[in-house]
């Protein structure tokens, strides 16, 4: 099967898309897939620490694309799961990065990995474009509040606008009881104010935060573990249900 580029984006920020990528990526190895995790997050990377490797971080992205290194020296391999791989964004703010460069980056990877997710830094600018232009699917993640919603459904036109056709939606941080906001009764209004087909849903879990925080994403258990499974599960084609609580 031919690799493909998930881009893991979001239209606004706050919503988990860096923790949905790293989760992800493990539930993918944990599947016996070899996962790269791309982060293009400049200046504000987060997934060296989640995947719990930033002790580890020597060279970047920009290290990869400035040509400073080879790119195997940017890639760190998760110390539990060999064949999760993680390639940290800069840890300052770049300018001038081409997508040409680093689909040709991602090219290079892509003959010794099943998957390359793509961590898309929030909201619609260089670094949405950049993920857009490479990308060959995407998962738009969401929580269920009206500005969130609106926010992902322009950021599916903006995909669509990109070329890219395969787009999923993921719902976030689902209360245990959703009672609906005024203008979202249910998870349907969700899903057709945004106009995704739905990959997934993730119940909402407090300790998320202080695992990923402490790089302890192995630690995650219970639903919020079973759903990121699940999601890895249809990721790959397979017929699972979505396990919403």
């Amino acid at each position: 099967m031919e690799t493909q580029i998930c881009l893991i984006t979001s239209g606004k920020g706050g919503v988990g898309k860096s923790s949905a990528c790293v989760m992800l990526g493990l539930s993918l190895a944990k599947k016996g897939k070899r996962v790269l995790l791309c982060e293009l997050d400049a200046g504000l990377r987060s997934c060296d620490i989640m995947a719990g490797v930033a002790s580890q971080v020597v060279y970047d992205l920009d290290d990869i694309l400035q040509k400073r290194c080879a790119p195997a020296k940017a890639v760190l391999a998760h110390s539990q799961y060999s064949t999760l791989h993680i390639i940290p964004a800069p840890a300052k703010p770049v300018q001038g990065v081409q997508a040409s460069a680093l689909l040709h980056v991602m090219e290079g990877f892509s003959p010794y990995y099943d998957c390359i997710l793509v961590d898309s830094p929030a909201g619609l600018g260089q670094g949405f474009d950049i993920g857009a232009q490479i990308a060959t699917r995407a998962l738009v993640v969401v929580t269920p509040d009206p500005v969130c919603v609106r926010d992902a459904f322009l950021t599916g036109r903006m995909l669509e606008d990109f070329g890219v056709q395969d787009r999923r939606l993921l719902i976030n941080r689902l209360p245990s009881r959703f009672k609906g906001y005024e203008t979202l009764p249910d998870l349907d209004a969700v899903i057709d104010q945004t106009e995704m087909q739905l990959i997934g849903v993730i119940p909402e879990d407090l300790r998320l935060s202080q695992w990923l925080a402490k790089g302890e994403c192995t630690q995650v258990t219970g639903p919020i573990a079973r759903a990121y499974m699940n999601v890895a599960s249809r990721l790959l084609g397979e017929e699972c249900e979505l396990l919403i609580q």
